[in-house]
């Protein structure tokens, strides 16, 4: 899920989840078995306020000395990029398209991570994977 997206309270495109949670009308054939999240993360209410999900990530942000993987028992390359800064909200008229307000300068915070390597599925073996944290 875009972490963008995650803030904002979207449905991911796609989440691991445990061996124990699936069942085999979800597995599609010739797929690798899911990964398994991290263990930790953060609350999204509880690190940006009301505004967001009262659900747990299991992801840290950007920063020194943090897992900049996804995936428990990964082993490869993860590449990352925050990227912050402010932009202008624009609120459209639907059917004619014209500006209806605009609000500058509100901050805003993008995370993306890409990774590609071997990992430990929910099936307990190992398999390549390439992933996209958008």
């Amino acid at each position: 899920m875009a972490a963008a997206a995650a803030y904002l309270g979207l449905q991911p495109l796609a989440r691991a989840r445990s061996a124990e949670s699936l069942d085999s009308s979800e597995v599609l054939q010739g797929c690798s078995p899911a990964p398994v999240p991290i263990p930790g993360g953060f609350n999204g209410k509880e690190a940006f306020g009301p505004r967001f999900p009262d659900r747990f990530f299991n992801f840290f942000l950007p920063g020194t000395g943090v897992e900049p993987s996804t995936i428990f028992n990964f082993n490869g390359v993860v590449t990352i990029q925050s990227i912050q800064g402010t932009g202008t909200r624009t609120e459209l008229d639907p059917i004619t398209g014209e500006i209806l307000s605009q609000t500058p300068n509100l901050p805003f915070a993008t995370d993306v991570r890409f990774m590609n390597g071997t990992y430990i599925g929910v099936d307990g073996r190992e398999h390549p994977g390439t992933f996209a944290f958008l």
